[in-house]
């Protein structure tokens, strides 16, 4: 075994001989192949990691800032006011490996005009920043409650 390699036998069903392959793994790459196996719990259908080491955030992780974003971007619709819609709208997203949010859906909503302002607010959204996986920005899910009231 040569320094710096790891060596593996083989046995090839075409011939009777033993074959040696050696592979070199520097720390770079040995820490690239070690990631690459790591198993991360995901939605099996889209790669979503379901329980990240670090949540997804927007600017801090107390969420006063997702709070102040919405207060000063969500719309109340004028025909909710006129007719005293109100209620809680819950909102589910992901927020890629960027930061980007995707698949925005409205879980459990109240009226179509509530609903729409509540997708478009979460449309405005910069960039978050990204959930985490052993220290790697993964793909996460987001529920997010939008109340609507009038005083």
């Amino acid at each position: 075994m040569k320094n710096g390699y790891e060596n593996k036998k083989y046995r090839f069903t075409q011939t009777p001989k033993e074959h040696e392959i050696s592979l070199e793994m520097t720390d770079e790459t040995r820490s690239a192949f070690n990631y690459s196996f790591k198993f991360l719990p995901t939605d099996s259908l889209n790669d979503i990691v379901q329980f990240p080491d670090k949540a997804a955030f927007y600017k801090d992780t107390t969420k006063i800032e997702i709070m102040r974003f919405i207060m000063n971007n969500l719309r109340y619709p004028e025909y909710a006011m006129e007719h005293t819609i109100t209620g809680k709208v819950f909102m589910k997203f992901v927020v890629e490996k960027d930061g980007t949010i995707t698949n925005i859906e409205i879980k459990k909503g109240v009226s179509p005009c509530l609903n729409q302002a509540s997708i478009a607010v979460i449309e405005a959204f910069p960039k978050w920043t990204p959930a985490q996986k052993d220290g790697v920005p993964v793909r996460s899910f987001y529920m997010l409650p939008i109340t609507y009231h009038l005083e």
